[in-house]
């Protein structure tokens, strides 16, 4: 309950900063501040409580972060964690909650009020099939941003409907709209990078084709590099490309408008 309220608190300030046009920086911190939070033994990290009790929930005033124990994310499904600092909603590793991807959840994606293009990409290797996406556009009329997601599934598997993988692979990227940079997502080891940052929907949040997004991911078998690399002419978009230098893999998706 106190990791969904220090959620649902940093999301409300952001929106009603973004909305009147205040410039109050304090306004996140001061919205924390009125949730119960103890001191922890790791210096510079406090912990929600709720009814005086531990909660696993997070909160890194110097990074500005609200992070779930183990990075299993906070608020609602425990899906998400918070960087107040560029008012960015990004994914937790370590969720419960992992329903893999299957098409039918992009394409039943606009109920949610989303707009995003992909680019997927399928191949085979390690006795797997394979599947590297990505995503850029609105999520919710609230947020700009996009993912990139690693999954698989057994080669005797009919059903198009992919788990995530357990491989980890150090993944980084950046978004840009209107020529400016609005999130910096730094180089981590993942399974899965989502990156949305809030902001005013009347001004500023805009249609995929007017977002440019380029990243980089670091593989760590020559075969896998090679193998995903086959893939990309088929599917790949008109103003998606890349270049490799040993195992890293740099791409940017241009937008389109």
């Amino acid at each position: 309950m106190a990791g969904l309220r220090a959620f649902f608190a940093v999301t409300i300030a952001v929106l009603t900063q973004l909305f009147t046009g205040a410039a109050k920086p304090q306004t996140i911190p001061e919205a924390l501040n009125r949730i119960p939070m103890a001191q922890t033994e790791e210096a510079g990290r406090y912990e929600f409580t709720w009814l005086g009790l531990r909660t696993n929930y997070f909160y890194y005033p110097e990074s500005g972060k609200l992070i779930g124990k183990n990075d299993g994310g906070v608020g609602g499904v425990q899906y998400f964690n918070f960087d107040t600092k560029q008012y960015l909603i990004y994914g937790a590793q370590n969720s419960w909650f992992q329903p893999g991807y299957n098409e039918m959840m992009d394409k039943a994606a606009w109920i949610i009020a989303f707009k995003l293009e992909s680019a997927r990409f399928t191949f085979t290797y390690g006795g797997k099939d394979r599947m590297i996406q990505f995503w850029k556009g609105r999520y919710t009329p609230f947020l700009n941003g996009g993912e990139i997601g690693l999954y698989e599934k057994p080669l005797n598997q009919k059903a198009e409907h992919y788990k995530r993988t357990d491989d980890r692979l150090v993944m980084g990227a950046e978004f840009w709209r209107g020529g400016k940079k609005i999130i910096t997502f730094e180089p981590a080891r993942m399974w899965w990078l989502y990156a949305g940052q809030l902001d005013n929907p009347f001004t500023h949040i805009v249609p995929p084709n007017k977002l440019t997004m380029n990243g980089h991911i670091q593989f760590e078998d020559e075969g896998m590099l090679k193998a995903f690399l086959e893939s990309i002419p088929k599917t790949a978009p008109p103003t998606f490309s890349y270049t490799t230098r040993g195992l890293e893999f740099r791409f940017e998706w241009k937008n389109s408008a």
